[in-house]
């Protein structure tokens, strides 16, 4: 991705099918969260999502970006955090 290229909701969008229960409030959350990721961020490289278990746990593979599914979810991301590795979390 160029320097001057700006993103876009697409570019926060896998194309991994969304497979959460019909009305769970999840998907509010996807669709805010890839609408308003391009006007926070200007590198996709910059954004990590760190994920648990259950549903909610798939929410990272439906965005185009990192992810990890780890257990001990405090520890790695304050791992990130002291490596200032990434922006947001």
């Amino acid at each position: 991705m160029s320097k001057n290229q700006v993103l876009t909701r697409k570019d926060f969008s896998s194309d991994q099918a969304v497979r959460w229960c019909p009305g769970c409030g999840d998907y509010a959350i996807l669709a805010q969260t890839q609408k308003v990721f391009p006007e926070i961020t200007t590198k996709k490289e910059d954004v990590v999502f760190i994920s648990g278990i259950g549903c909610s746990s798939r929410f990272p593979y439906y965005m185009d970006i990192q992810n990890y599914q780890f257990g001990l979810l405090q520890e790695m991301e304050m791992g990130f955090l002291l490596e200032e590795i990434i922006l947001f979390i």
